[in-house]
């Protein structure tokens, strides 16, 4: 009886030892930057014209994060936009437009990306 408890245990353990190796193996790491290009002004909106290079450290990775752009209209307070984003980068980097239309009443006054995640691909 004692011998059939210590195989359990040790069962367990390996049991969560190949769990944590493979949610270990299941992330990889990710870099994103986001650079502004240009504002378009148009009759009711403006665009905001941003660059987002994306890099993964594996051949293949899908990244997720959030792009936060601070808005203001004239004489308010400054607003935090949270856009969620996920790209597939096949071939360790890639660089892609992002728009943002705003009213022309509203300014973006800063950028940036936050909460990275990626995951290998299948």
């Amino acid at each position: 009886m004692r011998s059939l408890s210590r195989f359990g245990v040790a069962a367990l353990v390996l049991i969560l030892a190949a769990g944590l190796a493979m949610s270990a193996a299941a992330e990889c790491k990710a870099d994103v930057t986001i650079e502004f290009r240009r504002k378009e002004p148009g009759r009711t909106q403006t665009k905001y014209i941003f660059k987002l290079d994306v890099a993964v450290q594996e051949q293949c990775g899908v990244v997720e994060f959030n792009v936060l752009l601070d808005t203001r209209e004239a004489g308010a307070e400054t607003v935090t936009v949270k856009k969620d984003r996920k790209i597939r980068v096949r071939s360790a980097d890639i660089t892609q437009g992002y728009t943002y239309s705003a009213p022309n009443e509203t300014e973006v006054t800063n950028w940036r990306v936050d909460e990275i995640r990626c995951t290998p691909c299948e």
